[in-house]
């Protein structure tokens, strides 16, 4: 059986990775157009599509379809920060202690 801590990383990544994709989507759709020929943006969109859809019946529309990757993204962040400690039951203190957040500032701190 694998370690506890090996779902919570397995868990919190998938909700990083997908937050962290809709903001990415939010910030290059400032700058370039919906329909991009760029390949990164083109995968970025089809695989982001499907989750701003889902939460389609939460996203108002009132909300500027461009914003709402990030409107979206907010969302995962609440379930990151505080759904999945309570469901699985690991601590969080700040922004600083979800997995990711934290492995970024680790390799930070070996450059500098």
């Amino acid at each position: 059986m694998l370690d506890e801590a090996f779902w919570i990383l397995l868990c919190d990544g998938i909700f990083a990775l997908v937050q962290w994709m809709l903001i990415l989507r939010f910030i290059y759709g400032i700058f370039l157009p919906e329909n991009s020929r760029i390949i990164g943006v083109r995968h970025n969109n089809v695989a982001t599509d499907p989750i701003i859809k889902a939460f389609g019946f939460i996203t108002h529309d009132l909300i500027i379809h461009r914003v709402k990757p990030l409107y979206v993204a907010f969302y995962f962040l609440i379930i990151r920060f505080y759904a999945l400690p309570t469901f699985i039951g690991y601590e969080v203190e700040g922004l600083a202690d979800l997995s990711l957040e934290a492995f970024v500032i680790m390799i930070m701190d070996s450059f500098g």
